[in-house]
C-alpha cells in the first residue's frame, strides 16, 4: 500500500502531535507499506529531506524569511511541488490514501480535488 502523510507541523520534534504523526507513520512502514511524508511548512534541517525511525520526511517549503508576500509566494510554490510530487508518485504506483493534518481549507480543497480526480 501507497500512503502520503501530508503536515504543516514541525517534524522531528518531541511535541505530541509530531511524535503521534511519525509514530503512525512508522507503524505503517514496519508493516510493508510505502509512505511518503510532505510537509508544507519550514523545518530546520539543513537538507529539504531526512529520515528518521525509518521514515523519510521532504520539506516543499524552503522561506524561513519575515516577508509575508514572499510567504504566501513561496506557499504557493511548495503547493505546485506537493502537487506534482503526488502525481508522480501516482503515476509510478497507485497512492491508496492520503492522511492530512493540515488546517488550511485551500489545502484540503486542493487535495480533496486532487484525490477525486486520480481516484485515491
Amino acid at each position: 500500500m501507497n500512503v502520503i502523510f501530508i503536515s504543516s507541523g514541525d517534524y522531528p520534534n518531541q511535541h505530541a502531535a509530531a511524535i503521534r504523526h511519525s509514530t503512525l507513520a512508522q507503524g505503517f512502514v514496519e508493516n510493508g507499506h510505502f509512505v511518503h511524508f510532505f510537509l508544507l511548512s519550514p523545518q530546520t534541517w539543513l537538507n529539504n529531506e531526512i529520515e528518521y525511525n525509518s521514515v523519510s520526511f521532504k520539506t516543499f517549503y524552503e522561506y524561513s524569511g519575515k516577508n509575508k508576500i514572499l510567504k504566501g509566494y513561496n506557499y504557493f510554490k511548495a503547493l505546485i511541488k506537493l502537487r506534482k510530487a503526488i502525481m508522480v508518485i501516482n503515476g509510478k504506483e497507485k497512492i491508496e490514501g492520503i492522511i492530512v493534518f493540515v488546517i488550511d481549507i485551500f489545502v484540503l480543497k486542493m487535495l480533496l480535488v486532487l484525490a477525486k480526480k486520480n481516484k485515491i
